[in-house]
């Protein structure tokens, strides 16, 4: 299945994904001490958790705060969480439920729980008990046969790595990493690392955000040729932090252990793989940015021995992801019942009432109006 490119003008990442070693969460790393405070909400699907944040960061928009969004990596329609970052404050919202449960290690001090079944109809819910109950067990055993499937990929991946490796010309990728990182310290750093991945395979199949694109001044496509593009971020992540540059990376979706885009936040320089064929499609959304051919990097005569290998890999491998997505898609159709079930019960007057409040709170009296 084709990726889908999104353009959001947003700050805006996944910190989760589904992979290879089932469902993998970043959220201690995105937001455990990121800002001032962090208010953790509590709902079940359908009750309103995205529109709340939604809200709440239009709000803050308002008033001059800069947003950092992060989408669901199974619903990439749906919020995760965003992180508000004001002159001298900063806040953040999330979603703490299952399968990313996260908890207040300092609750009334520097978090808050935000607990949307206040607003329910327990009475309503009880009445759906059994259809609640099959539905959270459909979906349940789609994610466990998507899981196979992507760890069936992520096998593979690790044949073909292992078949890609010996082809590159380590001496060329060491003076091709120094080349592109040339200039990139002029700005010092602290070493801080940041994630936010770019790219989710979930049920609406696969979606890249365009954020690396949109806050990098310098751009570097990396096309992915016969699957050796991570091997060149694998030495720019490392170079760039033994030089104590202050970087974010994007882990690839499925294979965690891959970097498919570095932000180097100081020089604004970004390194992003893109798929064959696609790096002309990009520079049309980021003319700034230039081409890096693996191509180059490689020894002819070694590829031309396993080229058939690779490719025929590459394929399985992609068969593999794509019946993942396949079973994503089925456990998108519980998803969404349970979504209309937990709606049906929902005051969402009263919940509107209480973002309102909540933004006054934040953001003072005039903030209603953001709403």
């Amino acid at each position: 299945m084709a990726t889908e490119y999104r353009t959001s003008k947003e700050q805006a990442y996944f910190a989760a994904s589904n992979s290879r070693g089932g469902f993998h969460s970043y959220y201690e790393q995105c937001f455990r001490h990121k800002v001032d405070r962090l208010f953790y909400i509590k709902g079940g699907p359908g009750t309103g958790k995205s529109t709340l944040m939604r809200q709440v960061a239009r709000c803050g928009e308002a008033r001059g705060y800069r947003v950092e969004y992060y989408y669901c990596s199974s619903d990439a329609d749906s919020l995760d969480a965003v992180l508000l970052y004001g002159e001298g404050t900063s806040l953040g919202l999330l979603d703490a439920t299952l399968p990313h449960a996260m908890e207040p290690v300092l609750p009334g001090v520097e978090e808050e729980i935000i607990d949307l079944g206040q607003f329910w109809n327990s009475s309503h819910l009880s009445a759906h008990r059994e259809e609640i109950i099959r539905l959270n067990g459909k979906k349940a055993a789609g994610y466990r046969a998507a899981y196979r499937y992507l760890a069936g990929a992520g096998d593979i991946s690790d044949v073909l790595q292992a078949t890609v490796e010996p082809c590159i010309d380590r001496e060329k990728m060491r003076r091709a990493v120094h080349r592109l990182l040339k200039g990139t310290e002029k700005n010092g750093g602290d070493g801080k690392l940041s994630i936010g991945l770019c790219e989710s395979v979930g049920m609406s199949g696969r979606v890249r955000l365009d954020t690396y694109l949109y806050l990098g001044e310098r751009v570097c496509l990396i096309e992915n040729y016969l699957d050796t593009a991570y091997m060149l971020t694998r030495e720019l992540g490392q170079m760039a932090t033994e030089r104590r540059l202050n970087v974010r990376i994007s882990y690839h979706p499925v294979l965690p252990d891959r970097i498919d885009a570095l932000l180097l936040e100081d020089s604004k320089t970004v390194f992003l793989v893109c798929d064959p064929g696609k790096g002309e499609e990009l520079q049309a959304k980021a003319p700034h940015s230039r081409l890096v051919h693996m191509r180059h990097l490689v020894v002819p005569s070694a590829v031309r021995q396993v080229r058939e290998k690779i490719r025929q890999t590459a394929r399985l491998r992609e068969a593999l992801i794509s019946e993942a997505q396949g079973e994503l898609r089925q456990v998108a159709q519980a998803h969404f019942e349970l979504e209309q079930i937990y709606s049906a019960a929902m005051n969402f007057d009263a919940k509107e009432r209480y973002t309102r409040e909540l933004c006054d709170q934040l953001f003072g009296k005039t903030s209603s109006s953001c709403n």
